[in-house]
């Protein structure tokens, strides 16, 4: 339900994020100030900068808090800078995510990619084959050939059997002479 507020509602997660950046400082400062040896946390424009670098989940170290509590919330602040960062990322992905008419378009347009390369490189394929053939026969007629090619099939050996024979094995069905065409 949060989620789908906050993906549909982007401008107030970024609302919320902000007054969450300003309510952890203000605490942190709260915390921080009273004791004497925390001179970087005295200001707020310094308990901003540590909340915004610890809700980023830089950590660059340069100001850190000195107060127990003061950790506290800063390991509070961290863990929901991880949860404001993936609700950012997630309304971010919702908004450039494709619908199902888009995606099936590109899909579409995907498979008709494949089915025109592989429809290329087939008649490629074909082309190579057919010139490799003709230039097979043309040697061949040359005699320069050094591998026998048939260029036209022959046609098959039929046998030949009276109708009147019984025995097509014994001998009465004699092969015919394939005749050759050229």
């Amino acid at each position: 339900m949060l989620r789908s507020l906050f993906v549909a509602n982007f401008s107030t997660l970024l609302f919320l994020i902000f007054v969450t950046i300003l309510v952890i400082s203000y605490i942190i400062l709260l915390c921080e100030r009273p004791y004497p040896k925390a001179d970087d946390l005295t200001e707020f424009a310094s308990c901003l900068w540590l909340t915004l670098i610890t809700m980023t989940t830089v950590g660059y170290g340069d100001v850190v808090p000195l107060t127990k509590i003061g950790r506290f919330v800063s390991a509070i602040n961290a863990c929901i800078g991880v949860v404001f960062l993936s609700l950012v990322i997630q309304g971010v992905v919702a908004r450039v995510k494709m619908s199902s008419r888009e995606q099936r378009v590109v899909n579409y347009m995907q498979e008709s990619d494949v089915r025109h390369a592989a429809r290329s490189a087939a008649a490629r394929v074909i082309a190579k084959v057919f010139q490799q053939y003709q230039a097979n026969c043309a040697a061949l007629r040359k005699g320069q050939a050094t591998v026998k090619v048939r260029c036209r099939p022959r046609p098959a050996r039929r046998l030949v059997c009276s109708p009147l024979s019984a025995a097509p094995l014994t001998g009465a069905c004699l092969r015919a002479p394939a005749s050759r065409e050229r």
